[in-house]
């Protein structure tokens, strides 16, 4: 494997992004839609291609994983991944406690993004704008 050619850092002269700051620039599309990256620590990071092999061996791990996991838990499979102020990582696996349900409202088509995104706990209940009286308890998703 080539070294890097890419020039340092300068070190004084960098500022880490927040995971919150790193997600408004998911969500208004400042990356390419096939760019691979994740933030960790502040930084930035190019992600790896997968190989077959690592593809496969993914594979057998999410469903050996699945199938041992309890409803108050949820595999992730390469998912972004809050851990922190800083870090936005995406894992190949990680087996998260289920607490919440991520939701995203209103989308806007000119920027074709959704605009509100709401966190809904287990023992909530998710209601449908659209069909009044029509809800679901997110732990039934599952």
């Amino acid at each position: 494997m080539e070294p890097s050619r890419e020039p340092p850092l300068p070190a004084g002269r960098l500022r880490r992004l927040t995971a919150a700051e790193y997600m408004w620039m998911v969500d208004a599309g400042v990356f390419g839609e096939h760019e691979r990256l994740e933030l960790l620590d502040g930084v930035l990071c190019k992600m790896s291609p997968q190989s077959v092999p690592h593809a496969r061996i993914i594979q057998v791990l999410s469903r050996m994983l699945f199938r041992q996991l309890s409803e108050q838990h949820d595999l992730r499979v390469q998912l972004p991944l809050q851990l922190g102020e800083l870090s936005v990582p995406e894992p190949d696996l990680a087996v998260v406690e289920s607490k919440e349900v991520e939701v995203y409202r209103a989308p806007d088509s000119e920027t074709e993004a959704y605009t509100e995104r709401i966190t809904v706990g287990r023992s909530e209940a998710l209601s449908c704008r659209s069909v009044p009286g029509l809800s679901v308890p997110p732990a039934d998703l599952w």
